[in-house]
């Protein structure tokens, strides 16, 4: 049994069209219009559908997704209020290549040992992998490089990268506006 994320909930339908107008945060929706495969899930249902997408356009905080011919319009009008997601795929699972990390602006850096460590607002490109440029709520700028070895895991539903011991990769700008090693 595959297991899924929900990012997203459809906020109407076009059964005509097969078509699912979904509300989801701004860094879910790219993801979500990316995906091939989507899990719906009716509030009255156990278990979620999988429906293949056949194209997907976003607006605003949302993505209309059109699925393919194959999804009975029946089963389309019964998705209003339904949860959307996609396959959960662990960053650590993935090779680091397979990050986009310019996917991950806007998204809240998260520790579970320390909570919220700030927004993601910049993603520096280098020669060996990206790095994360995330705003504290003090105004420093913390870079980290986008790498498993750093970031756990993706919450698309929450918008948020979750960090675990951040200290041996971290660059804190320190008061002066000098980047200094984080011990």
């Amino acid at each position: 049994m595959t297991e899924w994320t929900p990012i997203g909930r459809v906020q109407s339908v076009n059964p005509a069209r097969r078509e699912l107008r979904v509300a989801c945060s701004v860094s879910a929706a790219r993801a979500l219009a990316r995906a091939e495969w989507v899990y719906v899930r009716a509030e009255t249902a156990e278990r979620a559908l999988s429906c293949r997408v056949e194209s997907a356009r976003t607006t605003a905080a949302e993505v209309i997704l059109r699925l393919v011919p194959g999804v009975p319009r029946d089963t389309v009008a019964g998705f209003r209020r339904a949860e959307v997601g996609i396959e959960r795929a662990p960053l650590t699972q993935e090779p680091a290549a397979a990050l986009k990390a310019a996917e991950l602006v806007g998204m809240t850096l998260f520790s579970e040992a320390e909570g919220a460590l700030g927004t993601i607002v910049e993603v520096m490109e280098g020669p060996a992998q990206d790095v994360l440029v995330a705003q504290t709520p003090e105004g420093q700028r913390v870079l980290l490089p986008a790498v498993p070895e750093v970031i756990q895991t993706l919450d698309w539903a929450a918008a948020r990268v979750v960090v675990g011991d951040i200290g041996p990769f971290a660059v804190v700008e320190g008061k002066d506006g000098e980047m200094e090693h984080e011990d």
